[in-house]
C-alpha cells in the first residue's frame, strides 16, 4: 500500500463532531438517492393515477393527484435529509430539533391536504346554489379551515412539551373577556351568516326594516348597504335585519296599492257612480295594475268618500311610484273636468 493510500484512508477515518468522513458521505450519498427516488416515486406515481383516474368520472380521483402533485419539493427535501441524519451520531438536541422540524412539515402537509378536501365538496355542494348561498359556503369554508389550523397548531405546541391544556384555558379567560369586546361584531357576523344562509333579502330587494328603507345594494359581513329612493346609501347592521321587523318588497311580484278620496257633499248619487266607475277604468288603463275593489265607502264629516284597492304588477319601486302617481294625477283631473270639489276638512267654531 503506498503512501498515497494511506493518506486518503487516514483522511475519511478523520472525526468531526462525533462522526468520521466516511459517514459523512454515506450520509450525504444516501441523501441524494433517497431525494432522487422518492422525486421520481412521486412523479411516477402521479403518471400512473392520472391515466387511471382518466378513464372514471369520479371527480374525487382527480382531487387526489391534485394533493399529490402539491406536495412540497422542500417536504421531500427534508423528509430525505432526515433520514440520512439517521447514520450520524448527533447530540440528542440536534436529533430532537430535526424530529420537530419534520413533525411541523407533515403537519403543515396534512393541514394543506385537508384545506383542499373541504374546498372540494365546499364547490361541489355549492356548484347549483345562488350566489349568495355561494358566499355562504365559502365562508363556512374558511371558518373550517381556520379550525383546521387552530387543532394543528395546539398539536404542534403538545409535542413540544407546552401544556395546552393550560394554554387553552388562558385563551378560553382572554376569549370570554374579546368575546365580550367584541360581541356586537360577533351577532353581525353570525347575523350575516343567518342573512347568506336563510336569504330573507338578497341584492336588488326593495326593504324595510325597522325606520329604514331602500333597495339593498350589498351584503357584507358586518353591515348592509341600501340604496334609498334619493338617492342615498344607507348602511345598516346586519344584526338589525335578523331582529327588526323585515318587510321585503322584492319577494312579492306585486305591491299592493290602498288610497281614500273624498268629494263634497253636493255630489249627485248619479255622479257618485260615474266617479266609481271612472275610478276603476282609470286604474285598468294601466297594464300593471290588477283592481281588487272600489267603494263608495262612507259619509265623513265633510266628504263623501271612496275607498279603492290594487295591486301593481312589479317589483321596481320608481314604477310603481310612477303608476301610483299617474292613477291619482288622472283621478285629479277627471274630477276638476267634472267640476267635482275635494273638500277641505272644516270646523265651526261658535263663541258665546
Amino acid at each position: 500500500m503506498n503512501q498515497t493510500s494511506v493518506e486518503q484512508i487516514s483522511f475519511l477515518d478523520t472525526v468531526l463532531f462525533g462522526n468520521d468522513i466516511k459517514t459523512y458521505l454515506l450520509s450525504i450519498t444516501l441523501f441524494l438517492i433517497l431525494f432522487f427516488v422518492i422525486k421520481l416515486f412521486k412523479n411516477q406515481l402521479i403518471k400512473k393515477l392520472d391515466i387511471l383516474f382518466k378513464k372514471t368520472k369520479n371527480e374525487f380521483d382527480d382531487l387526489i393527484v391534485d394533493i399529490l402533485e402539491h406536495i412540497s419539493t422542500y417536504f421531500l427535501l427534508f423528509f430525505a435529509f432526515h433520514i440520512s441524519t439517521k447514520f450520524l451520531a448527533l447530540p440528542e438536541i440536534a436529533d430532537n430539533i430535526l424530529n420537530k422540524i419534520l413533525l411541523i412539515l407533515i403537519t403543515y402537509e396534512i393541514v394543506v391536504a385537508i384545506k383542499r378536501l373541504i374546498n372540494f365538496f365546499v364547490e361541489k355542494i355549492s356548484f347549483k346554489k345562488d350566489s349568495s348561498s355561494k358566499l355562504a359556503y365559502k365562508a363556512l369554508s374558511k371558518f373550517a379551515i381556520w379550525i383546521v389550523w387552530i387543532m394543528a397548531i395546539l398539536f404542534v405546541l403538545s409535542n413540544f412539551d407546552i401544556d395546552v391544556t393550560a394554554l387553552a384555558t388562558g385563551l378560553g379567560i382572554g376569549g370570554i373577556a374579546i368575546a365580550f369586546a367584541f360581541q356586537s361584531i360577533l351577532k353581525d357576523l353570525f347575523s350575516y351568516f343567518t342573512i347568506l344562509l336563510d336569504k330573507p333579502i338578497e341584492e336588488g330587494d326593495y326593504i324595510y326594516v325597522g325606520d329604514k328603507k331602500g333597495t339593498v345594494k350589498s351584503i357584507g359581513i358586518k353591515t348592509t348597504r341600501l340604496s334609498a329612493v334619493d338617492g342615498d346609501e344607507v348602511i345598516i347592521s346586519n344584526k338589525l335585519i335578523t331582529d327588526e321587523k323585515l318587510e321585503n318588497f322584492g319577494k312579492t311580484k306585486h305591491r299592493r296599492v290602498k288610497f281614500e278620496i273624498g268629494v263634497s257633499y253636493d255630489t249627485s248619487p248619479a255622479q257618485l257612480k260615474k266617479i266609481k266607475k271612472e275610478i276603476k277604468e282609470i286604474i285598468k288603463s294601466f297594464k300593471e295594475n290588477k283592481l281588487e275593489r272600489c267603494h263608495f265607502k262612507s259619509f265623513g264629516d265633510s266628504s263623501l268618500n271612496f275607498e279603492a284597492v290594487y295591486n301593481i304588477k312589479t317589483r321596481d319601486y320608481s314604477l310603481y311610484m310612477d303608476i301610483n302617481e299617474k292613477v291619482n294625477l288622472n283621478i285629479l283631473e277627471y274630477l276638476e273636468k267634472e267640476k267635482i270639489d275635494i273638500p277641505f276638512p272644516t270646523r265651526t267654531v261658535y263663541n258665546k
